[in-house]
């Protein structure tokens, strides 16, 4: 989640808090967990918290290795900011999450403020679940080959995309892209 504002005046705050603190643990980790939560028993908001908990409770403590902060140029001049203050108003951190589901897949979250635009994005790229096609991968680095992505942006661009590529017998044999903004462009649109 990149933001093209600075902390706009609320300089002790964020001195005290940081972009872990203030933007990860408080909204990026309700995205991971709606994103990999598995499926209530039940509809009810106890039940699906439940299960968020669950996926919360299974990150995988952080090594200093998977995290990275930083500060924008100028944070220490901020009103409210100490000069010597080193807390980041950037992180970007590797995530395990201790699921059969997860296992061996990285979760990398990145928040900072300052940047030359705001982009909230969720970039996912599937692999095979088994080895039922394991006579596919016949070539070096099949699986970066798939290209099976999905591209989720939130406010402003509010844009979906899920790209996908087909193999048969090792060709390409098609690659369709679908765009959640074109469908919403075809929607009749009632104003009452």
């Amino acid at each position: 989640m990149a933001e093209d504002f600075r902390i706009q005046g609320r300089g002790g705050f964020y001195d005290a808090t940081g972009t872990i603190r203030d933007v990860i643990q408080n909204h990026l980790f309700q995205v991971i967990a709606n994103f990999t939560m598995e499926p209530s028993a039940h509809r009810d908001s106890e039940s699906i918290r439940d299960e968020k908990m669950k996926v919360l409770k299974a990150i995988a403590p952080l090594e200093a290795n998977n995290v990275i902060r930083g500060q924008f140029r100028g944070c220490t001049s901020e009103v409210g900011v100490a000069p010597a203050s080193k807390t980041g108003t950037f992180a970007a951190l590797r995530l395990d999450i201790n699921f059969l589901r997860w296992q061996g897949v990285p979760f990398f979250v990145r928040a900072g403020k300052s940047f030359p635009v705001t982009c909230k994005e969720i970039l996912v790229r599937f692999r095979r679940a088994s080895d039922a096609y394991s006579d596919l991968a016949t070539t070096p680095n099949h699986l970066e080959k798939l290209n099976n992505l999905l591209d989720v942006n939130s406010p402003p661009l509010l844009k979906s995309y899920l790209c996908q590529g087909a193999y048969i017998c090792g060709a390409p044999a098609w690659n369709s892209h679908f765009n959640t903004a074109d469908l919403f462009a075809m929607l009749p649109i009632s104003h009452t």
